[in-house]
């Protein structure tokens, strides 16, 4: 599941999933708005089946919170 979650990050910003890592902060490191944040949780229920409500993953911001989410 890790994996496919960084895939959907890498997709999402255009990045290699070998530069992106649970430590990867996504404010700092990836650069997220708030709007690619919407896109993330789209991109995510759409291959995954699921997504967190944009409260409860709001505050996040690490790839491995993210992760976590899908018990990975």
């Amino acid at each position: 599941m890790q994996d496919q979650v960084i895939e959907i990050f890498a997709q999402l910003t255009g990045r290699d999933a070998s530069e992106i890592t649970p430590e990867t902060r996504l404010d700092e490191d990836l650069e997220l708005k708030s709007l690619d944040k919407f896109a993330l949780l789209a991109m995510l229920e759409g291959a995954l089946g699921k997504a967190p409500d944009p409260n409860e993953a709001d505050p996040w911001n690490t790839v491995a919170e993210w992760i976590a989410f899908y018990g990975a």
